[in-house]
């Protein structure tokens, strides 16, 4: 594995030309130089995967030699510090994921250091290892891309989760502890289950629900101190709440989540990664969803600049961040903010704070709006040392992109 931590490190560009070259297209030719230099960007910003198409089947076995025909994006994955339950301690700070494709069906492949396999749920002191990937149901040009946290009202997402006490029931027979949960009804206790990855959706913190396992297979592997974990389903299924992959898009979002077991990790104790891309190879992904992806600002701003407005606006009165002169606890943690959400994600939630709300009495009022003071352009432009309050937000937003 640390061979593949290596390699990721140039990932960036390799990814680029790989993918023009299954376009059938090289760098300094006349053609699509907008899509080349945006998937550029993407890529040198590692968020980039290129779903290799490959003409037979698709194996489930995660050492099956048509994975090395795709090249693996190294995904970090960061302490979910925004709602309980929080997970504090990194764990999981590093996921490989490769994807193949064909005419019927999409798979990936994660991969991830582990020392131990923690494979058993059947007591309250035993929890599993487990990944999830997160895939927004609708996405392209004007939609937004949802929440990073398990979506939002309105903008729901598909989730294919992967557990290894679902694989060892199905391995070496299912644990009869769990029977008292199939006899009241839970279909995650389900004794007779064909595949150990679950179907899920959700809307926001709280509103995950299970529709079984649907066209979802998969199959995980620990060796060596590494789990190797493949999720394969059809590009098209019948059920409309499902996200649908069409090769006409050329692209779309993918979160990860992983817990670790031995940490007792559990529900939203967990690592997470931010919104990440797939793009198909042989597709020419729409430049204008492209453009929409990619982080070119209006104003360039400036890190140091940032961190000092934070401080007269005492952001740390309600915030966390390190450095920061205390700790607050009304807003979210900023400690990997950063790493976890995208910079326009960023710069709305700076200018527009009610526009994401997690649900929390913490963060918002009695009547759902964030407790986070609107800083306007009037407001900023009377803070100590501003003289541009447009400029002062790109500051605040390059500051925290550092975070992470």
């Amino acid at each position: 594995m640390k061979k593949r931590l290596l390699f990721g490190g140039v990932l960036g560009a390799s990814v680029v030309l790989g993918l023009l070259a299954y376009m059938g297209r090289v760098p300094g030719e006349a053609v699509d130089r907008a899509v080349q230099g945006l998937l550029q960007a993407l890529g040198n910003d590692r968020q980039l995967l290129v779903a290799v198409r490959t003409p037979e089947d698709i194996p489930l076995d995660p050492q099956a030699a048509a994975w090395h025909k795709a090249q693996p994006l190294v995904v970090s994955t960061y302490p979910q510090v925004t709602t309980l339950p929080m997970e504090r301690r990194p764990q999981v700070s590093r996921v490989h994921l490769r994807a193949l494709y064909n005419d019927r069906d999409l798979a990936f492949l994660l991969e991830w250091d582990d020392p131990s396999p923690d494979m058993t749920e059947n007591s309250l002191q035993a929890f599993r290892d487990a990944v999830a990937l997160q895939f927004p149901v609708r996405s392209g040009e004007g939609t937004p891309l949802p929440y990073i946290g398990m979506g939002q009202k309105g903008q729901p997402v598909n989730i294919w989760h992967w557990k290894a006490s679902w694989q060892m029931d199905l391995d070496r027979g299912f644990v009869k502890t769990f029977l008292t949960g199939w006899g009241v009804g839970n279909p995650l206790s389900n004794p007779i289950r064909k595949s150990p990855v679950g179907n899920l959706f959700a809307e926001g913190f709280g509103t995950l629900t299970s529709a079984g396992h649907g066209a979802l297979k998969g199959t995980g592997l620990w060796q060596g101190g590494l789990w190797q974990v493949t999720l394969k389903r059809p590009l098209k299924t019948d059920d409309p709440a499902e996200v649908q992959f069409s090769l006409e898009h050329g692209l779309f979002p993918v979160a990860i989540a992983v817990w670790q077991g031995g940490a007792s990790q559990v529900d939203g104790q967990k690592a997470l990664s931010a919104w990440h891309f797939v793009a198909f190879a042989g597709v020419t992904p729409p430049v204008a969803y492209l453009r929409h992806l990619v982080w070119a600002p209006p104003i360039r701003g400036h890190v140091k600049a940032g961190e000092e407005l934070m401080r007269t606006l005492e952001c740390y009165a309600c915030h966390v961040w390190p450095g920061a002169p205390q700790a607050g606890e009304v807003g979210p943690d900023l400690t990997y903010v950063g790493g976890m959400h995208r910079p326009q994600y960023l710069l709305e939630a700076v200018k527009t704070p009610t526009a994401h709300v997690v649900p929390s009495e913490h963060y918002m009022d009695r009547t759902g709006r964030s407790k986070m003071p609107e800083y306007d352009p009037v407001t900023l432009a009377s803070a100590p040392g501003v003289t541009d309050p447009e400029h002062a937000y790109y500051d605040i937003v390059e500051f925290l992109r550092t975070l992470k």
